[in-house]
C-alpha cells in the first residue's frame, strides 16, 4: 500500500490554469501587508473575497479531476455567505467565545477582525457560515462552515488520488486522464 501512494505521482497534480490559484496567492500576501500598513479593512475584505475568484477557472477546467466538484461547491458556498453578509464570514459566538482568546473576541464584536464578524439577528444565510465547532480532542479547536467541509473532503480526494497516480496516464488528447 505505501509503494502504491508515492509523492512521486504529485507531478501528475492538475496543472491546468496553475496560474490562477498562484495569483490568489500573491494578492493574499499583499493583503497581509496592506492590513499591516493600515489599508482600508473594507477594501481589504472586499480583496480578499474576490481573490477567491482566481480559484474558478482553475477548478472548473479541472473538474474531472476527483474533489475538484467539492472544492468548487465549498468555495461558491463561502464567497456567498462572506458575500452576503459584509465580506465577512459569520460565525457563531458561543462557540467562537469558547476557541478565541477574550481579545480577538472583544476585537471581533467591535468589528475589527477583517475577516470574520459574529452572528447576530442580521446575519444572512447564518447556516453557511461558521456554525460547526472542532472542539477537544481535535488537536486545533475551530469552527468551520459547510464550504470548509466540502473544501476539506475535495482538497483530501483530490490529494489522495494524485499520491495514488490516478493522474498519470495521459488520453489521445495528451491530456491527464482520471479514467483507469
Amino acid at each position: 500500500m505505501i509503494k502504491k501512494y508515492n509523492f512521486s505521482n504529485t507531478e501528475f497534480f492538475p496543472k491546468k490554469y496553475i496560474t490562477f490559484p498562484l495569483v490568489f496567492v500573491v494578492i493574499n500576501v499583499g493583503l497581509f501587508v496592506a492590513a499591516k500598513t493600515g489599508a482600508s479593512p473594507v477594501q481589504i475584505r472586499i480583496l480578499h473575497m474576490l481573490s477567491f475568484v482566481f480559484f474558478y477557472p482553475y477548478m472548473i477546467k479541472n473538474h474531472k479531476y476527483t474533489g475538484m466538484l467539492f472544492l468548487i461547491a465549498g468555495v461558491s458556498l463561502n464567497l456567498l455567505v462572506m458575500y452576503l453578509n459584509d465580506f465577512r464570514m459569520p460565525i457563531d459566538p458561543y462557540y467562537y467565545g469558547k476557541i478565541a482568546s477574550q481579545n480577538d473576541y472583544v476585537l471581533t464584536k467591535a468589528g475589527y477582525n477583517l475577516y470574520h464578524s459574529l452572528m447576530d439577528e442580521h446575519t444572512v444565510l447564518y447556516v453557511l457560515g461558521d456554525t460547526i465547532p472542532l472542539m477537544k480532542p481535535y488537536p486545533f479547536p475551530k469552527v468551520v462552515s459547510i464550504g470548509d467541509i466540502l473544501i476539506g473532503i475535495g482538497f483530501s480526494a483530490l490529494s489522495i488520488t494524485a499520491l495514488r497516480g490516478d493522474y498519470n496516464e495521459k488520453n489521445e488528447e495528451g491530456e491527464i486522464s482520471d479514467e483507469k
